[in-house]
């Protein structure tokens, strides 16, 4: 039962994946956007950021459930760390989501925009990408231990979603923003978690590979810190109250 829930949510999100890269082209087609160069390199950065978005799961509910059900308790009780249990499921369907997309992607951007970019550069652009979604996983895991406090960690998770969506650049890179937005992006992480990825597949070179491996380790140690604070606060309330 399970595994079929897995299977249709992945059929979902690929059929979404695939008509949000169709209807862009087609609208950039159809608007003059740029030149035609521009044009395909926008189908190629559009794909990447919206692959990592679509292939992070949703492991704030996951906690956030466990959390307000009290089934969090018993699963502290098992030798293996909760939180670290957490990530490594998801992490687990993370790649394999990511994997399948990205092999779904490959073909039909190449489809779309009539090339494809060169294997260096598509390999340097989906390890960041791939790290980029490993870093959204340890700050959505903050935000589900959130509800240890507010019971209700959605309208977090709506205005961490709606930020990543603007000030990453998912639909547009942020060369196209205003200087004052484009600034205030670059001192957040979304712009190193989408925009740093989709960048290197638009105009590529190793100084900016290593400005965004850079980027995604600190937002990414960041991130790690503060969920780990956050579980220790969620451990030490929980033997206050005698749990």
């Amino acid at each position: 039962m399970h595994n079929g829930k897995n299977r249709k949510e992945l059929f979902v999100r690929s059929s979404f994946f695939l008509a949000i890269l169709y209807i862009f082209s087609k609208l950039w087609q159809a608007t003059q956007f740029s030149d035609a160069a521009n044009q395909q390199s926008m189908i190629w950065y559009l794909s990447v950021t919206e692959l990592i978005v679509l292939s992070v799961p949703f492991i704030q509910v996951d906690i956030e459930n466990d959390i307000r059900s009290g089934d969090v308790v018993y699963q502290l009780l098992k030798p293996m760390n909760y939180l670290w249990l957490k990530i490594s499921d998801c992490i687990g369907s993370f790649l394999f989501r990511f994997t399948v997309l990205m092999l779904i992607a490959i073909p039909f951007c190449a489809y779309l925009s009539g090339s494809i970019p060169p294997l260096p550069i598509l390999f340097a652009t989906y390890l960041t990408a791939g790290i980029a979604g490993l870093v959204f996983i340890l700050f959505q895991t903050t935000i589900g231990l959130l509800a240890f406090k507010l019971q209700d960690s959605t309208p977090i998770f709506w205005v961490w979603q709606r930020c990543s969506f603007l000030f990453g650049g998912l639909l547009i890179p942020l060369d196209f923003y205003p200087a004052y937005l484009k600034t205030t992006a670059y001192f957040l992480p979304f712009a190193s978690l989408l925009y740093g990825p989709g960048r290197l597949i638009l105009s590529f070179n190793i100084e900016h590979f290593f400005i965004v491996l850079g980027g995604l380790l600190f937002w990414g140690s960041f991130a790690l810190f503060l969920a780990n604070w956050m579980y220790i606060r969620m451990l030490k309330a929980l033997k206050v109250n005698g749990g």
